[in-house]
């Protein structure tokens, strides 16, 4: 037989001899009659604000840089990446329709709440660590200039990494808008060239992405682009930008040749022109037409 005496919890009047009473509300409606006052009277309580800016110039005295960063890393935990959306940006006819919804941020990036000092260190510690996403290189520019967190800060000054998307699939319905007052690769590469003018733009990394839709009637297109930034990418690189170029099909099922394309940037000139007419071929015989005789020597 074992010597060990079992453990049962002891009863309410046993405790009740062990420790003092306190004086806890038996009646849940009689603990809240605070509150039924403050919903008759159809205010909500409210924190109070002076109380909270308090905190945050003495958060900002007290801890070095350092230990700041690491509470902002908690507070911005999940990273989410900031993605412009293209009514934000873009004021063409087509985009003034939507009405762009009103962006939501946490509180610690509001300066009536934690002071104007505070919410920019938080704004620029979330701008250096989050991959800034533009959805269309056309609204890049734009983008770089939009004020997302309303405290004056550009992302031009601040971000890091960025994404961008080139959709080849639209570029004719762009050169249709555009009416000959430039062509859509020189609007493309007015909007890459604006990355230099980036704050950190010498540690900046650049995510291209290559967008394609509809398969073969769309293919020259593509292949177009691909050969116009060539020299853009060079530039961005030699400038100090690190350039990531990847082909994404937006139908996975129809488009085919997706991945990494950055190393074919890298080749030289002769490779290059080997591997253009290698794609010219492959063209033709997804297209079957002679629709690129006009265009088969800008590649070259």
């Amino acid at each position: 037989m074992s010597n060990r005496k079992k453990f049962r919890f002891k009863s309410a009047e046993e405790n009740s001899e062990l420790t003092p009473s306190r004086d806890i509300p038996t009646d849940i409606d009689r603990s809240n009659e605070h509150l039924d006052d403050v919903e008759d009277q159809g205010k909500v309580p409210e924190c109070d604000s002076t109380q909270s800016l308090s905190f945050a110039q003495r958060f900002r005295i007290v801890l070095p840089q350092e230990l700041r960063d690491m509470v902002y890393d908690f507070l911005s935990h999940p990273l989410e990446d900031i993605v412009v959306r293209r009514s934000e940006v873009n004021h063409s006819p087509v985009h003034k329709r939507t009405v762009p919804r009103k962006r939501k941020f946490d509180i610690h990036f509001d300066p009536s709440v934690v002071g104007h000092d505070i919410a920019m260190e938080v704004v620029d510690h979330y701008y250096r660590r989050t991959l800034f996403v533009v959805q269309d290189v056309d609204d890049l520019i734009n983008a770089l200039d939009l004020d997302l967190f309303r405290t004056g800060q550009l992302p031009r000054e601040h971000i890091n990494r960025v994404r961008v998307d080139i959709r080849t699939h639209c570029h004719e319905f762009k050169a249709s808008q555009l009416k000959g007052l430039e062509t859509v690769y020189q609007r493309i590469g007015r909007n890459l060239h604006s990355l230099l003018e980036l704050k950190n733009y010498q540690s900046c990394k650049l995510h291209l992405r290559i967008r394609t839709w509809g398969g073969s009637p769309r293919i020259h297109e593509y292949y177009r682009t691909i050969h116009y930034l060539r020299g853009i990418v060079k530039m961005l690189k030699n400038a100090g930008i690190h350039v990531f170029v990847e082909h994404v099909p937006i139908d996975q099922s129809r488009t085919s040749g997706s991945g990494d394309l950055t190393s074919q940037f890298d080749l030289p000139e002769e490779d290059w022109v080997k591997l253009q007419k290698v794609r010219l071929e492959y063209a033709r015989k997804q297209i079957n037409s002679q629709s690129l005789v006009p265009w088969i020597n800008v590649y070259l």
